[in-house]
């Protein structure tokens, strides 16, 4: 159920336009939101496993 609650946030049109908005003035924030987003897919798919 925990993950229902990631899923809804982050998946919001508003939350991604921020990180994609973020993304795109800063080639760090580019690099370290792609290495989290890495990250937060593994966990996702470990949990649903």
């Amino acid at each position: 159920m925990k993950n229902y609650f990631y899923k809804r946030f982050y998946f919001r049109p508003s939350k991604i336009w921020e990180i994609v908005r973020e993304m795109l003035t800063s080639w760090e924030m580019m690099t370290r939101r792609l290495r989290e987003g890495v990250e937060f897919f593994r966990v996702l798919r470990a949990h649903e496993a």
